[in-house]
C-alpha cells in the first residue's frame, strides 16, 4: 500500500491510499493508533501501484470527506467514527506475594498454567508478548471482565481478574498479578544456600549420606541424586521460579526448603 497526502483532523489522520481507498486512523493516543474506518474507492484494484484514491480532504465544515480517485472521480464521504478501545496489561508472575520477586516469561508461565487471560462476557482468549504484556487497540467499547485463569491443579496459585471499562477518551495501562505461593510445609532447613549465575551452592552443616531430590512446585522430579559431601553445586532448571529441594539421610531425617531460580 502507498499512502499519499495524509491529513490531521482532530483525533483522526485521514490519508488517500491509492489502491486502498480513504483510510482513517485513530490518533487520538499516537503511541498506540488505531484504523477507524477506510473506503475503496477502487475496488477493481489491489496490491501496490498508483490507481485508486490520491488525495483526500477532511475539512469541510459538514465534516465530510472529500476523496478524489484516479479512476472513478470524486467521492464525498460521510465518516461515523466508532469508540476505539485502548489497554495496555502487564502480566506478572509474583512468589510469595506483594513484595516477592515478580516477573515473566512464556516458560514459566507454561510451567505455572498462566499462559493467557480471557474476556469474561466475550470469550475472547488474548495471548501475552514474551515480556508478558497484551496490548489491546481496537474499535469499539468494551465492558468486561479480564479473567486469568491458571490451569494447574494445585491451589498455590492466585491470579487476578479485573473489570475494565474501555473506549475513546482513555488508554488503561494496568498490571495484574499471578501470586505464587509455597504448597509443601518446610522442615528445618538443612542447607545453606548461596547463587550463582549457573545455580545455587548448597552447604551442609557436616558431611553425610544423603538422597537429594529438586521438585518443580507442581511435584514433577526435576533431577535427583545421592552425595556424601556437605558441599553441593545444584544447577538451575530452565524455568525461573520457585522449586522444592527434598533431601533424606541415612537415618530417614526429612529436610524440605524451597529454592528460587530469578
Amino acid at each position: 500500500m502507498i499512502p499519499h497526502n495524509a491529513h490531521v483532523d482532530g483525533d483522526h489522520l485521514v490519508t488517500s491510499y491509492y489502491t486502498f481507498g480513504c483510510h482513517v486512523l485513530d490518533v487520538e493516543f499516537p503511541e498506540l493508533p488505531v484504523l477507524a474506518a477506510y473506503y475503496d474507492t477502487s475496488p477493481q484494484y489491489s496490491g501496490t501501484g498508483y490507481n485508486g484514491a490520491w488525495g483526500a480532504y477532511p475539512y469541510l465544515p459538514s465534516g465530510r470527506i472529500l476523496v478524489s480517485d484516479i479512476e472513478t472521480g470524486l467521492w464525498v464521504l460521510d465518516p461515523e467514527y466508532p469508540s476505539v478501545s485502548r489497554a495496555e496489561i502487564q502480566l506478572l508472575i509474583r512468589f510469595g506475594g506483594v513484595g516477592g520477586t515478580a516477573m515473566f516469561d512464556t516458560t514459566t508461565a507454561m510451567m505455572y498454567g498462566v499462559e493467557y487471560v480471557y474476556w469474561h462476557n466475550q470469550g475472547d482468549t488474548l495471548w501475552p508478548d514474551a515480556t508478558g504484556k497484551i496490548t489491546i487497540a481496537q474499535t469499539g467499547s468494551i465492558q468486561d471482565s479480564l479473567v486469568w485463569p491458571s490451569t494447574v491443579s494445585p491451589p498455590y496459585i492466585y491470579t487476578e481478574s479485573r473489570s475494565y471499562s474501555l473506549g475513546s477518551g482513555s488508554f488503561v495501562r494496568d498490571t495484574l498479578y499471578a501470586d505464587v505461593y509455597f504448597s509443601v510445609p518446610e522442615a528445618e532447613a538443612l542447607w545453606t544456600v548461596s547463587q550463582s549465575d549457573r545455580g545455587w551452592m548448597l552447604t551442609a552443616p557436616a558431611d553425610a549420606d544423603r538422597n537429594w531430590t529438586l521438585l518443580g512446585m507442581d511435584g514433577r522430579s526435576i533431577s535427583s541424586g545421592t552425595l556424601r559431601d556437605r558441599y553441593m553445586d545444584l544447577p538451575y532448571p530452565s524455568a525461573s521460579g520457585l522449586y522444592v529441594l527434598e533431601t533424606t539421610d541415612a537415618q530417614g531425617r526429612r529436610w524440605t526448603q524451597k529454592l528460587l531460580k530469578p
